[in-house]
């Protein structure tokens, strides 16, 4: 305080407050006065005497401190400066370089934005089928006329030129068919792997793959391999009924057609699910010779609003016809699961045929003939003893990731030629007598959760992008919500979490 002794009340107009804090009133000494100063209104004069006197402050902060706070700064910067990177790098891809993957030439602006009006209005409504114009028409379903429109000069359909092409055991020569398998060209330098069909598997086991199958002209399978001997292999099953494949150099989408199994995956869901799903996917607008319906239940399990003692699997049973094997002489098989203890052997039945639409869901015309296979975990025996008994448990039940290592184990086997278990070469053989092509010539998956639906194009767009960039190995669509704007909780999670459910 003994600085306020320069201050000069001839030349300074002092407040009296400055002489009271000089003398050490006894109110104001050894206290702190800033309450009772601002009380008395005395603030502005506080101000000025601390101006006056003050000759420094005592650093709290240590250099620690500091330290760390220039840290914190850096780091701030850094994940702001990337998250606004991929910010704007997020709207560049969406506005100039998405529609450019998958897209199809000479497709215009105004094309483009019809498309996606659609898409938003078609995933509205989860069980809202895509519009009529995106979903192509059945082959034999055209409206009759009462002249000819061809003649024996007409040049025949894509689909029906040379529909039996090198695609079986006949024909394996991925040279001689001008139609190389991607995993023949970089895995194996012939091209093609061959599975042999006179196995003692073949020749002993009770299984699909000897049970009796007569065509319509009532011949057995042994009288047509003989009669016939089309297949040089001796491979006991005639390829009828199958979808035709068409000529190598078709080409409806300017690239090559790469088949492609459509994996479902199922638990609980609900028969309007698990119908709305396999519509859109049986309406694809990619070629049904080059696509396979494959469907892993996992578990016996009922379904979200089944009304009767049906499970998951028997409802996708209701969903085929036309089976390779009757499904009361399917067997089960034993496959190795992702589990410990007795629940590593799990067992599994394979049922092989031919999607079966529902006219009050898909209209007659748009009803493609599309292979389709079904996979059913049904538990091991003793699973199965205590479902029976007590009713109790939920047999082959063991998760999502075991139903796609299911058929990633099963794709490596066939690829690398591995020895097969007897589930395998069943699965196999369902696969390549519903398809007429033998299951290494599939080379993309699409995969879909039976609570999803697929826009009629998304298949053929996105092997557009695996086909035209070979560094590709994996693509996600964009997805939207459903169910958006059911309620608060479902706002959150398609603002938030856009792949949580929905459409693909």
């Amino acid at each position: 305080m003994s600085l306020l002794q320069w201050l000069q009340p001839s030349q300074v107009n002092v407040p009296p407050f400055f002489a009271t804090m000089q003398n050490r009133n006894e109110t104001f000494a050894g206290n702190d006065i800033t309450a009772l100063v601002e009380r008395a209104g005395y603030t502005e004069m506080l101000e000025c005497l601390v101006d006056i006197i003050q000759v420094g402050f005592v650093d709290s902060i240590s250099i620690g401190c500091v330290a760390s706070d220039i840290v914190l700064y850096l780091s701030l910067v850094f994940i702001l400066g990337a998250v606004s990177i991929k910010f704007f790098m997020a709207l560049y891809f969406g506005w100039f370089m998405s529609w450019k993957l998958g897209n199809f030439k000479n497709v215009s602006y105004a094309e483009r934005m019809k498309r996606a009006a659609e898409v938003e209005q078609w995933s509205d409504d989860i069980y809202r089928a895509a519009p009529a114009n995106m979903r192509p028409n059945a082959k034999g379903n055209r409206k009759t006329v009462f002249l000819p429109t061809t003649s024996r000069f007409s040049k025949a359909e894509p689909m029906l030129v040379n529909s039996r092409p090198a695609t079986a055991y006949s024909m394996a020569d991925a040279k001689r068919t001008n139609q190389p398998s991607m995993y023949g060209n970089r895995l194996t330098p012939g091209g093609f792997h061959n599975s042999p069909p006179d196995s003692p598997m073949l020749r002993n086991s009770r299984s699909s793959t000897s049970l009796p199958f007569r065509d319509e002209s009532g011949y057995s399978l042994s009288d047509q391999t003989h009669q016939t001997n089309a297949n040089p292999y001796g491979c006991p099953f005639p390829l009828a009924n199958v979808v035709p494949q068409p000529a190598p150099d078709f080409r409806p989408f300017e690239y090559d057609l790469v088949h492609s199994i459509c994996l479902v995956t199922a638990y609980s869901e609900s028969y309007a699910g698990l119908r709305t799903t396999l519509d859109s996917l049986a309406t694809t607008d990619y070629p049904n010779s080059h696509k396979m319906l494959l469907v892993i239940c996992d578990g016996i399990v009922r379904g979200s609003d089944s009304k009767t003692n049906e499970s998951t699997h028997e409802v996708v049973l209701s969903m085929m016809k036309e089976f390779i094997v009757h499904p009361d002489d399917a067997e089960r098989y034993s496959c190795l699961a992702i589990a410990d203890g007795g629940k590593r052997e799990n067992k599994a039945i394979v049922y092989a045929g031919f999607y079966n639409y529902d006219n009050d869901t898909v209209e007659e015309r748009k009803q493609q003939r599309v292979p389709m296979v079904l996979v059913a975990k049904v538990g091991n025996d003793d699973e199965q003893r205590q479902y029976q008994q007590a009713g109790r448990g939920k047999p082959g039940n063991r998760g999502k990731r075991d139903s796609q290592i299911i058929l990633m184990s099963f794709l490596q086997k066939v690829i690398f030629d591995e020895r097969m278990t007897q589930f395998e070469y069943e699965f196999f053989n369902a696969i390549w007598r519903v398809c007429g092509v033998p299951p290494d010539k599939f080379e993309t998956v699409l995969c879909v959760d039976a609570d999803t639906k697929v826009f009629p194009d998304s298949l053929t767009r996105m092997n557009a992008c695996l086909v035209h960039d070979p560094d590709i190995m994996g693509l996600c669509g964009e997805t939207k919500i459903a169910n958006k704007k059911e309620s608060w909780v479902t706002m959150i999670q398609g603002k938030c979490f856009p792949g949580f459910q929905g459409l693909g």
